[in-house]
């Protein structure tokens, strides 16, 4: 899995992470995301889930899948472990997230959305590192 690192910013939460792909990317920014806001759990049973997302471009992918997953995290108390992308026709992408889904989770803070403000993706040859801010 990828890294993160959660960067002090004023009344925002923003996070730089890296990974060897876009999925390992994402479920670092994720993971930091979960970190961030996650007090403590109660008991988890392993699951999955599938969306599709239309996107125009990795930006705007990026940012979906963060968005579904934040709901996933504060509505179904999904703890990503790990997802899985095949892109379908016409910008249309399939994700699959594999993870715990837990009992009693208590929230230390709401996260509301990931944002496209200050939003960065680099893309090397071993990486792809991207800086998210998160509305809180």
């Amino acid at each position: 899995m990828g890294e993160y690192r959660i960067i002090d910013h004023p009344a925002d939460l923003l996070i730089r992470a890296e990974g060897d792909n876009l999925c390992d990317l994402i479920s670092a920014l994720i993971n930091g995301a979960y970190r961030y806001s996650v007090e403590s759990r109660g008991n988890c049973d392993t699951t999955d889930y599938t969306i599709t997302i239309e996107a125009m471009d990795e930006e705007e992918l990026i940012i979906g899948i963060l968005n579904e997953l934040l709901f996933y995290l504060f509505e179904k108390f999904f703890i990503l472990r790990g997802c899985s992308m095949k892109e379908e026709e016409n910008r249309s992408f399939s994700i699959k997230f594999n993870g715990l889904s837990c009992n009693g989770i208590i929230f230390s803070i709401e996260i509301k959305s990931a944002t496209y403000h200050n939003l960065r993706i680099v893309k090397s040859e071993k990486k792809v590192t991207a800086m998210v801010l998160f509305d809180i």
